[in-house]
């Protein structure tokens, strides 16, 4: 998943409440869902997945970060299906969730069924009949999730939440506009799939998606994005804005062109999976367990950050590529030297799959190539998102030692322990002076304050190329307003791998709710109140960093 969003949102308490918007909408179709179209996307709440969502949350189960919000509609979920929570259905999922059938696994499972009565409608793949330890458990799962829809009830409940559900496509249709991504991806890989569709999912998991595929009868793939909100109050539930849905429309989507091609390759990607051990711990700590696995993400990453610079930007592909380094996705960087020959190129090849042997090429080459621990070395080289993926129990979140209005400094403190019970459970919190203190190539940091009310952040606004005078803000020119306000992140001079973030103002007050500034995609942001003013990337040079 694009990083943009996800981790934007890790700081973001600004509620994005849904906007309806016009048309007609669909109920009782072939698969009972409720949904409508945006261009070549089909947009829906699907009851098959409801219903494992549901059978998740009885369970109690939640994959890493990515447990439920706490919402009405939640709340309204555990309150009919209560009476349900020993239901063999729940048992057999925690059982098969315990034994490694998780993630992307069950909710690929279902939409191999038929709805109501969950029969097979769509045979099992190999790739789910080895994550449930064989066809029998999925077959069981099939039947005793028919048992308990009906014994709950479950058609009733979904038909009862059929205007909530209608509200959440609407705001997908309204953020996706007149966006064309599925166009966008087969322009870069050649023809595309029998159907995409876009699966909105409020209880099932936070942020990102799954991107199953499935036969269609003739043949031909259905390729589905199945994704959780990035926000949520009591109420009401964010998926995101234009640029969500494009990054998860070209990476989940992306995978219905990739996947089957490393698959067909697979004896060769092998033959190199030596390259595998220098990132394996990366890998495996973002669920890419094995080398096959990474080499698709590998693949899907570069060819977003490729789609990136064609439709967003030079700034956008190096904040993709940038990210992903961070990430542990070492190899992204000569995967989109290739990439950018085969867009050179593409008379000769006209689809992304005769282009593929050039990449089990580069493969090869890497695998001959000796390469070095420099080459592994991982550097922090921005944005704000890229420092927020850092290692979490690494964060130390530094208030002030004392603006000189107390009561501002208590809201300011406030508000760390709010990103800290929320986001960030492992990080500390300490004063600027404690935290200088610190050996600090253990540590990323999180500062909030004035600098004149933050000696931690005194400290680091000397090395960053930034003045903040009394109504002003100098980014090479000088920038005004009345509540003015800087987010930055920068290299931890302590440890280039680690990073420092910065939340400041002019004035204190202005600290309190910064958090709502949008922020992310860049190295920094300038805002007077909520307003964004200047926002980019600096300029990296010799291990340095400039304004540009």
């Amino acid at each position: 998943m694009k990083k943009s969003i996800f981790f934007l949102t890790f700081f973001i308490f600004l509620t994005v409440f849904i906007v309806l918007s016009t048309g007609s909408q669909a109920f009782a179709t072939g698969e009972a869902e409720i949904k409508k179209s945006a261009g070549r996307l089909n947009i829906s709440i699907d009851p098959r997945i409801e219903l494992l969502s549901v059978v998740r949350l009885l369970s109690g189960y939640s994959e890493k970060g990515h447990a439920a919000y706490d919402t009405v509609y939640k709340k309204a979920a555990l309150d009919h299906f209560k009476k349900f929570k020993k239901h063999p259905a729940v048992e057999l999922y925690k059982k098969m969730t315990n034994s490694g059938f998780s993630y992307d696994a069950p909710p690929s499972t279902m939409l191999h069924l038929s709805w109501p009565d969950l029969k097979v409608k769509t045979p099992f793949t190999d790739y789910l009949i080895t994550r449930a330890r064989g066809i029998e458990n999925l077959n069981k799962m099939a039947e005793l999730f028919a048992d308990f829809a009906k014994k709950s009830n479950f058609e009733a409940f979904y038909k009862s939440n059929a205007d909530f559900y209608g509200s959440l496509i609407d705001g997908a249709i309204k953020a996706i506009g007149k966006n064309d991504f599925a166009a966008q991806l087969e322009s870069y890989f050649g023809p595309g799939p029998n159907s995409y569709n876009i699966i909105l999912a409020p209880i099932l998991r936070r942020q990102g998606g799954y991107g199953p595929s499935v036969k269609s009868p003739d043949g031909k793939l259905d390729v589905y994005n199945i994704m959780g909100p990035v926000g949520a109050d009591e109420k009401n539930y964010d998926f995101g804005g234009t640029e969500n849905y494009r990054s998860l429309v070209w990476h989940e989507f992306g995978h219905s062109f990739v996947n089957p091609l490393t698959e067909m390759n697979s004896a060769e990607i092998n033959l190199y999976k030596k390259l595998f051990d220098p990132i394996a711990k990366q890998m495996a700590e973002q669920a890419y367990p094995e080398w096959q696995t990474s080499v698709n993400e590998h693949i899907i990453r570069a060819v977003c950050a490729r789609l990136s610079a064609i439709n967003l930007g030079e700034s956008e592909y190096s904040g993709d590529i940038n990210y992903n380094k961070s990430r542990g996705f070492a190899y992204i960087e000569d995967l989109c030297s290739v990439l950018t020959l085969y867009e050179q190129q593409r008379s000769k090849y006209a689809e992304f799959k005769s282009f593929y042997p050039q990449v089990t090429a580069l493969f090869k080459k890497l695998a001959e190539s000796n390469l070095t621990e420099e080459y592994y070395k991982l550097k922090f080289t921005g944005t704000i998102n890229a420092a927020l993926s850092l290692e979490p129990a690494s964060y130390i979140l530094v208030v002030p030692d004392g603006e000189k209005d107390a009561k501002i400094n208590a809201q300011i403190v406030k508000g760390a322990e709010a990103v800290k019970k929320m986001f960030m459970k492992s990080a500390k919190i300490l004063k600027g002076s404690e935290a200088l203190k610190l050996d600090a190539s253990k540590h990323s940091f999180v500062a909030y304050g004035t600098k004149e009310g933050n000696s931690f952040i005194k400290k680091h606004m000397e090395a960053i190329p930034v003045k903040l005078d009394s109504n002003e803000i100098e980014l090479k020119e000088k920038i005004a307003g009345a509540n003015l306000r800087f987010i930055t992140c920068w290299p931890n001079p302590a440890d280039s791998a680690r990073a420092i973030i910065i939340y400041t103002a002019v004035k204190a007050e202005d600290i309190v709710g910064i958090n709502s500034v949008f922020h992310g995609p860049t190295d920094y942001v300038a805002a007077d109140g909520e307003k964004i003013l200047k926002s980019g990337n600096y300029k990296k040079a010799g291990g340095k960093w400039t304004l540009k």
